[in-house]
């Protein structure tokens, strides 16, 4: 955007801290053209009274009511930050008045800091919550519970139910857990899966395990197969043979140990040709074809 400044006619890029407010292109033709215009810089202004030295002032805005300078503005916090240091020290004034309220749980009267306060401690107001939600709910007749028949959202059966706070959605714990594992196919998945693995383990004597995440350990790994070196498709699900897998480095048969140190990404034909044969990553020296044997294991 080029301007044409308003004292020499020049044209001027404006900057772009100034935007379209900029009229002139230089400080020097600014104060030419003021000095030109004397009365453009007639403003209207306020008079005031400092609260401080109590002299009275003029200013060009309506919020500079209070004091006539920095100074003055510093000097009457100070004053005022030692007349409350003295009251306090003498217990009088308005900046420490002291209450002595009746608690209302325990009815015992204590000291508070201000005006309003109903109980002495922190258990007391913990009382007075429990006591008011109960009140609430009797007030509006949930205490004693309701019995509704409601709709079962897995198995649309109906069912009775006492209604106290929430509304359930499933008529058992077993829709509700179906009902989980159908929304969330792949954490079902790698959560069977982690039981089966604790299952072998203690099979095998070794009560050594984990709580193991596989999509972490995938990340770990940088998605490359720890036993041919290849990386893995994350997009392909189980029964594909080039999908991921989780692999123990020393099989739970041989003693491994089902935990994070203990685990490596790996094809889920590659895991299936390995069998119970120890190893770490790349270290089987294993010549694997995997497409070729995802061909024939299909």
């Amino acid at each position: 955007m080029i301007k044409a400044c308003e004292y020499c006619g020049a044209d001027f890029e404006p900057k772009k801290q100034v935007g379209k407010r900029q009229r002139f292109c230089c400080e020097d033709c600014q104060r030419a053209w003021w000095a030109n215009h004397p009365e453009a810089s007639k403003r209207k202004r306020y008079t005031y009274t400092c609260q401080n030295c109590g002299k009275e002032y003029t200013a060009k805005a309506k919020d500079r009511d209070k004091f006539c300078s920095r100074e003055c503005a510093f000097a009457f916090k100070t004053m005022i930050r030692e007349q409350r240091e003295l009251d306090e020290a003498l217990g009088i004034g308005t900046f420490c008045k002291v209450y002595f309220p009746r608690c209302s749980e325990c009815g015992k009267l204590f000291t508070a800091k201000r005006d309003g306060c109903l109980v002495c401690s922190h258990e007391c107001h913990l009382d007075r919550g429990k006591r008011l939600w109960i009140e609430y709910k009797e007030a509006i007749g949930r205490n004693a519970g309701r019995v509704e028949i409601l709709v079962c959202e897995y198995c649309g059966k109906e069912f009775e139910h006492e209604i106290y706070n929430q509304i359930p959605r499933f008529c058992s714990k077993r829709c509700s857990r179906l009902s989980w594992n159908e929304a969330n196919p792949n954490r079902y998945f790698h959560m069977r899966a982690d039981q089966r693995h604790r299952r072998r383990a203690r099979k095998y004597g070794n009560d050594v395990f984990q709580s193991i995440d596989p999509l972490l350990i995938y990340m770990r790994d940088g998605w490359r197969c720890g036993i041919c070196g290849q990386i893995v498709d994350p997009t392909l699900k189980h029964p594909d043979p080039m999908s991921a897998s989780l692999d123990h480095i020393i099989p739970l048969a041989v003693g491994g140990t089902h935990t994070r140190q203990n685990v490596q990404l790996a094809h889920m034909i590659c895991n299936s040709s390995k069998q119970d044969t120890g190893g770490g990553q790349l270290r089987l020296g294993l010549k694997l074809d995997c497409k070729a044997n995802a061909q024939c294991y299909t």
